[in-house]
């Protein structure tokens, strides 16, 4: 009995040791860590001279070989930004930080050229942005993660900047938003489901405004795509695009591309610029920003595609002559399709179903024959800024359209459709339209005209 007792005993001891080894062990452990890692800190970055590099202590001395490092900082905040560098010569690097703020991330403006490398940071949260870049040439951001910020980089005003091997994703307006700038490289960057969570109107990866001299290359876009706002047909001739993907599939890029078929169906986006006499047939464009983006083209035709749950518009045309789009089905698209500032569009045989706009047409000459549109929040909306013929014949607008047709200041003919089960049928304001020989049936109300 006396030996099992030591035997009890000893076992106690034994156990009693091992938790005490186990528990010294572990504090060294956290010691050892939580001195590794920075801790959360709720402050701003502001340097609005190269003396306040000095004031904040960061390392370096300020020249290209050797860089102020504003680096390792991880930063909670509800300030303006985290970290804001304005009107400084010396180079200087952001490197390795964690941004969460509530306005903007990382903001540089009017700093001396060739200075601002912007590296391996993760911002998220921003409501203005993460990055943002105004009036400064020169620089570099690499290998950043940017998400649930309102956009993930801007750059505005500014030339020769390099964006490489980012990350934007769930951004809620723009992945990526260039505009008045150039000279910018956009390579080998991931965008997926930018403007996705926040439902923007906009839902872009990457926008590019009156900026000429842009190169787009090696890009991943999931759930939007590539849009341009060039209204200078030459500003085009200095962009390239190549070897971009969309939802895994090519993103197709055509530049004075004429007398040509495009049939393939391995494109998960198309933009069409200053191009004639092409046809685009057998097409299966889904869950993009603008699916097929035809931009100052003529002569062309668009038939039997599918464009579906594209985020901003399925088929988009500026500026274009002599379009002609038939057989074509456009479903749960913001936009089935839009027309701006062209003539000589003609829309037939074609399916709209549960878009929140089947078709819009601004500033254009438009026809529309023998249409369905089916359970759209607007079927047919034409918002003229000129006196422009529109012509809406042998089409159905039916069930659960809030508006058939609603028309501002445009004029032309209604005649021969057929409107049911609408809030309203057709809503007219400003507008010198002849409606003649359609049938009206179950719509809450038939005509509404001001």
């Amino acid at each position: 009995m006396e030996a099992i007792n030591r035997k009890i005993k000893k076992r106690i001891f034994e156990i009693i040791i091992l938790f005490s080894i186990i528990f010294f062990t572990s504090t060294l452990i956290y010691i050892y860590f939580t001195q590794l890692i920075e801790p959360v800190q709720d402050f701003t970055i502001e340097i609005r001279s190269d003396e306040d590099f000095e004031k904040y202590g960061f390392p370096g001395s300020g020249t290209e070989q050797d860089p102020y490092r504003i680096e390792n900082y991880t930063i909670q905040t509800s300030n303006l930004w985290a970290i804001s560098i304005c009107d400084v010569s010396k180079h200087f690097r952001i490197w390795n930080n964690v941004l969460e703020v509530e306005r903007i991330g990382i903001y540089i403006s009017n700093v001396e050229p060739n200075i601002t490398q912007i590296l391996s940071n993760i911002i998220f949260g921003g409501d203005n942005g993460g990055i943002i870049i105004s009036n400064v040439d020169g620089g570099i951001i690499d290998d950043n993660t940017c998400y649930d910020n309102f956009q993930g980089i801007n750059l505005e005003n500014s030339a020769n900047w390099q964006l490489r091997n980012n990350t934007l994703e769930n951004n809620r307006l723009y992945g990526v938003y260039i505009i008045d700038s150039l000279q910018i490289i956009i390579e080998n960057n991931t965008l997926s489901h930018n403007a996705y969570s926040g439902g923007s109107y906009y839902n872009i990866g990457v926008l590019i405004e009156r900026s000429p001299n842009v190169t787009i290359q090696f890009n991943s876009f999931k759930n939007h795509g590539l849009t341009f706002s060039l209204s200078d047909l030459n500003q085009y001739s200095s962009i390239i695009v190549e070897n971009n993907t969309v939802n895994d599939l090519e993103l197709g890029y055509f530049f004075n591309y004429n007398d040509k078929t495009i049939n393939n169906p391995k494109y998960g986006q198309i933009l069409l610029i200053n191009c004639s006499n092409v046809n685009i047939t057998n097409q299966f464009i889904n869950h993009t920003g603008i699916g097929l983006d035809i931009d100052f083209c003529n002569n062309c035709s668009i038939y039997e595609n599918n464009f579906c749950y594209n985020r901003l518009r399925g088929i988009s045309l500026y500026k274009t002559y002599d379009i002609t789009l038939c057989n074509n089905t456009f479903y749960k698209n913001m936009y089935g399709i839009g027309i701006w500032h062209s003539n000589n569009t003609m829309i037939k045989n074609c399916f709209f179903e549960s878009n929140n706009r089947g078709c819009y047409s601004g500033g254009s000459e438009c026809s529309v024959f023998n249409c369905e549109f089916y359970n759209n929040n607007l079927g047919y909306l034409a918002n003229n800024f000129y006196t422009i013929l529109e012509d809406i014949i042998n089409s159905s607008i039916f069930d659960g359209n809030f508006i058939g047709i609603e028309l501002y200041g445009a004029n032309g003919k209604i005649k021969h459709n057929e409107f049911y089960n609408n809030d309203y049928g057709c809503y007219i304001v400003d507008s010198d339209y002849e409606l003649f020989s359609n049938i009206f049936a179950y719509n809450t109300e038939d005509i509404v005209i001001e």
